[in-house]
């Protein structure tokens, strides 16, 4: 055995750096760990602890299908000899005495040997997986190593796809044991005739990890609804079709009331050996349904009859899945009479939620009610793990932990609506007493400063007078300072429009040449600058016209690979043809001058052109915008005067739009000062009368106030205990849901 384990481990590490001593050390590590799993965990504590030399060659050939993590090179072989060692061995343990036994086993032999500490908790924070789009029917799959979130991600995809695909609402809380459960699910399922047996307790999830690994590799559900033999028949002609003809991946699901009787248990064994189940078809229908599998057989090379490939398919293809109560009585003697299921599937036992999803559990299940918009947050509680671990044995199950939780939900839900009606009630009676209170104190206050108010009035009365009196003296002096900005502003505007028409006749001459120049530059092909671009030695004439361009546009290197540069530019023709030329400087434009008048022939039309024909439109583009410079330094002193011209004017516009303004306001002004003067005088009238009805309404206030007090003191109580209930409805609804519950 050793041999052969060297052998096939050899095949697995051949591309890494594992020479025979090494490999041997590790096989004999691993003989160590079987022997000592087989001497603790025996066949007479339960009857699938049936360990043998298939388990330990299956645990070694496991590995072959794990994708490697460079991440983690040093530890990879042994994290996934252990993850798998978990998956083969610890997944079959009934109780947490004899898995924390199968850890000990794990970690001090790996430990002893390879000094590895942490091994067995590096596992826990990884799962190896197939991915969904890499699991292909007729290959076996690689596991892919993925840490929780993206597990869980993905397996959130899967219940959208379960329920949009027709699949009922699976309402389900995704926990970490959740998450193990589907992946070995998966990890078992996409393996060449993988079955599983998983044996649990109500509410654990079984059923929903195969729904949502069914969704996720897009395979058939196939669940047997009765076990009356002519049902099951047929539920089994369908599987067997859609695996062996049809070639799909088929999940058989069986439940404890499918598996009850000798015969069909000796059904389900047979199925499990063989792939067939021998009396299902007549020679007729086998003949018939195998009749097309022709193609297929030429394709996969096959040399045996139809009727051998239809059985090597449904091997291949269909996959069982039993789920079996932990209390079912009937549970040992489905070991004895189909034995097919211990060694022909991976069983997995886990019939307990562990302490992480107990705690993670409600919390979740509240955020997710809290998630939607509630006129109140549901409080969470730390104490559901403690309260279910204290209940009953026989009682404590997954599903009445997460019926403990949802009973919680509904008690707190319908206890707070209760306490905030309440609430609402007492508050509204209160806050009308205070209001009430503060109305009394309101007409006290009213009633001290009706006195003041009548000395205001008349004071009030005397000021709107006294208003009346200078509104109407400004007004004259209003009239007087319009009149003079009047005649300031006609002649600044004379001004303005005589130099707007000096600048206009200077631009006049030269706006047109710059005007043609521009066209004409627009007009250069594109074709003509890089024939000039790629000159090696460029004409003088080019020379000079490029050195007034680029001097003009504030470029001062005017050597020939800047020029070369300057033509390269993406746009360059568009930013000659709109270049501003109040940008252009003076000694730059003077220098210009002076290259103009030195190489007067090099900015020549005739010349120009000669040399080339982007040449001409640009030395006239250099002309037209020395001219138009020239012209632009005339004017300034014109535009400087124009535009203070421009700003005097504006001003006394804006001066006089106020006066005329104020003018306006002065009707306005007296009528409403006299409206004032006529309202005061009005108001002093009428504040006896209602200084009169404020003192009865107060009486009357005070009265009914004394005589609420003692309801108020009761409300506000009242109050404080429903705040005090409102504090301990937690632990009140805890309790409650734990009572029902259990």
């Amino acid at each position: 055995m050793n041999a052969f384990l060297r052998t096939l481990l050899k095949k697995r590490l051949q591309s890494d750096n594992w020479p025979k001593l090494k490999v041997a050390k590790l096989v004999g590590v691993i003989m160590v760990i079987y022997n000592e799993i087989r001497a603790n965990f025996l066949k007479v504590h339960h009857k699938h602890y049936d360990f043998g030399p298939h388990d330990l060659i299956k645990w070694c050939q496991g590995i072959i299908y794990y994708q490697k993590d460079p991440r983690e090179e040093n530890q990879e072989h042994f994290l996934t000899l252990c993850f798998e060692a978990f998956k083969l061995f610890g997944e079959k343990l009934t109780n947490e005495s004899d898995l924390n036994k199968f850890k000990h086993i794990l970690s001090s032999n790996f430990q002893r040997v390879y000094e590895l500490t942490d091994v067995i908790q590096t596992i826990y924070n990884y799962f190896y997986v197939p991915l969904p789009h890499d699991s292909k029917s007729g290959s076996e799959t690689t596991l892919s190593k993925l840490q929780i979130n993206e597990w869980s991600a993905i397996v959130e995809k899967g219940r959208v796809q379960y329920e949009r695909e027709g699949g009922h609402n699976l309402n389900i809380i995704i926990t970490k044991d959740l998450l193990s459960l589907i992946a070995s699910v998966a990890k078992t399922l996409n393996s060449h005739g993988g079955h599983v047996m998983m044996i649990g307790q109500s509410g654990i999830g079984r059923k929903v990890a195969v729904k949502i690994a069914s969704a996720l590799y897009s395979t058939k559900l196939v669940a047997p609804s009765s076990r009356k033999q002519s049902q099951l028949n047929s539920d089994l002609k369908y599987a067997f079709q859609q695996a062996g003809i049809e070639g799909e991946e088929v999940y058989l699901l069986l439940e404890d009331y499918i598996l009850k009787g000798e015969n069909i248990l000796s059904l389900i064994n047979t199925l499990l050996l063989s792939g067939e189940v021998p009396g299902l078809y007549n020679a007729t229908e086998l003949n018939s349904l195998v009749m097309g599998l022709g193609d297929q057989m030429s394709r996969a090379n096959y040399e045996g009859s139809p009727i051998q490939f239809f059985i090597e398919r449904i091997k291949q293809h269909l996959h069982l899945v039993a789920c079996v109560d932990v209390d079912n009585e009937d549970l040992q003697n489905i070991f004895e009479s189909c034995p097919g299921f211990i060694f022909h599937s991976t069983i997995i036992w886990k019939d307990k939620l562990s302490q992480e999803s107990l705690a993670s559990l409600p919390k979740m299940m509240i955020d997710r009610y809290n998630s939607d918009e509630k006129t109140f947050q549901i409080q969470q509680s730390n104490y559901f793990p403690n309260i279910f671990n204290i209940a009953n044995t026989k009682l404590r199950n997954p599903r009445k932990y997460i019926q403990m939780i949802n009973l919680y939900v509904s008690l707190y839900q319908e206890k707070m609506s209760g306490i905030l009606s309440k609430q609402t009630k007492l508050q509204a009676g209160v806050r009308k007493l205070t209001e009430a209170k503060y109305l009394v104190s309101e007409l006290k206050q009213k009633a001290a400063v009706q006195e003041e108010r009548l000395a205001e009035k008349q004071k009030k009365a005397n000021a709107a007078l006294d208003m009346i009196s200078n509104t109407m003296k400004n007004a004259n002096v209003h009239k007087e300072q319009m009149e003079s900005l009047k005649l300031k502003t006609e002649e600044e505007n004379q001004q303005l429009i005589k130099r707007k028409k000096e600048i206009e006749e200077e631009l006049s001459d030269v706006e047109p040449l710059i005007e043609e120049a521009r066209t004409a530059v627009g007009k250069i092909r594109p074709e003509s600058l890089s024939e000039i671009r790629s000159l090696r030695a460029p004409p003088e004439i080019i020379r000079d016209i490029l050195e007034g361009v680029l001097r003009l546009m504030g470029i001062q290197d005017t050597s020939w690979n800047s020029m070369k540069n300057f033509l390269a530019k993406r746009g360059v023709k568009e930013d000659i043809r709109s270049f501003d030329a109040t940008r252009i400087n003076t000694d730059n434009r003077q220098a210009v001058e002076r290259l103009m008048s030195m190489k007067s022939d090099s900015f020549n039309p005739v010349s120009a052109k000669r040399a080339s024909v982007a040449a001409a439109p640009l030395a006239g583009w250099v002309s037209a915008n020395v001219k138009y410079s020239h012209v632009l330094d005339k004017i300034k002193p014109l535009e400087k005067e124009q535009y203070k011209l421009k700003q005097n004017l504006n001003s006394a516009e804006a001066q006089l739009g106020e006066l005329n303004a104020d003018l306006s306001d002065v009707d306005a002004t007296v009528a409403k000062l006299k409206a004032q003067l006529s309202s005061f005088t009005k108001e002093a009238a009428e504040i006896e009368v209602d200084l009169n009805k404020a003192q009865q309404t107060l009486a009357t206030a005070e009265a009914l106030v004394d005589k609420l007090n003692d309801e108020f003191e009761r409300w506000q109580e009242q109050l404080k205990e429903l705040s005090l209930e409102e504090g301990k409805l937690p632990v009140n609804c805890l309790v409650s849901s734990a009572c029902i519950t259990f």
